[in-house]
């Protein structure tokens, strides 16, 4: 048993909570991903998409992963879990800190991804994206696609007349552009709790460790005598524990004892030179 004060306390069973909700997020998309496949819905199209299913799967995972490995760690207290959690999470984070540096440095490539995935998509997935999101093709259109003749891809004018809607890849811009401040929020919100997950982890091990490195260097010295005064004042055998006792609390009350014996062991002795 390790001893923590309230702080240390508090900071376990939050990340242990925080962990929880990961787990069970993570265990949601797994369920839907599972439903998805088994039924049939409308979004058997994005499910036959190899790329999107993959990452899609890919994340479900992770996320249930990380979700358990982080509370059996918190709860159960072990080092050894406490270190793989923590390697987990450092990675997460380096790897999004990359992806958004590369994506800061590397904006005039974003467009010909975008562009590659939406060609190698199947027409289905195209045309409920572009329903989703009321946009059409790419810029300039891809004639070659059944998706870019859809009706998805036109809406009617105040005339009655039909227009061809905005390209996708500029509808995506100009939806970050309206959300910027919510995404920007998430991101932040979600890099402050990987933070706190890697510091939690930080505080655990290193008061799993001063613990145990109080247990090596306490130790209780048995009694030369068991003939010895007993702390209690009586005169009865006594002998203590020659393990070191674990708890923090209990090495306190040793050492209360320890002192007050020989402080009557001392006592006696000096009456006993006295009276001699």
């Amino acid at each position: 048993m390790v001893f923590m004060n309230k702080s240390t306390l508090c900071i376990r069973w939050t990340a242990f909570f925080l962990n929880t909700l990961i787990w069970i997020g993570g265990s949601i998309m797994l369920g839907l991903s599972i439903w998805v496949y088994s039924k049939e819905t409308e979004f058997d199209h994005m499910a036959s998409d190899k790329t999107a299913s993959a990452c899609y799967l890919a994340l479900s995972v992770l996320l249930f992963v990380i979700g358990f490995l982080g509370s059996c760690a918190i709860l159960l207290l072990k080092p050894s879990l406490l270190k793989i959690y923590f390697s987990f999470i450092m990675t997460i984070l380096l790897a999004e800190l990359s992806v958004s540096l590369y994506l800061y440095f590397e904006q005039d490539k974003i467009k010909g991804f975008v562009e590659k995935n939406w060609n190698a998509t199947n027409d289905a997935t195209r045309t409920l994206i572009q329903e989703k999101f009321e946009c059409c093709s790419m810029d300039p259109v891809i004639t070659s696609h059944s998706s870019s003749e859809d009706s998805s891809c036109y809406e009617k004018n105040a005339d009655n007349t039909m227009a061809r809607r905005r390209d996708c890849y500029t509808q995506l811009l100009s939806w970050v552009k309206r959300n910027n401040i919510a995404l920007a929020t998430s991101a932040v919100l979600v890099a402050l709790i990987q933070v706190f997950l890697l510091a939690s982890s930080c505080r655990l091990l290193a008061t799993i460790d001063s613990g145990d490195r109080m247990i090596r260097q306490i130790k209780v010295r048995p009694l030369a005598s068991n003939n010895e005064l007993h702390p209690d004042g009586s005169t009865a055998s006594y002998t203590p524990p020659s393990t070191p006792v674990r708890h923090i609390i209990e090495r306190k009350e040793w050492a209360k004892l320890s002192s007050k014996r020989s402080f009557r062991n001392a006592f006696v002795e000096g009456k006993t030179s006295k009276a001699s």
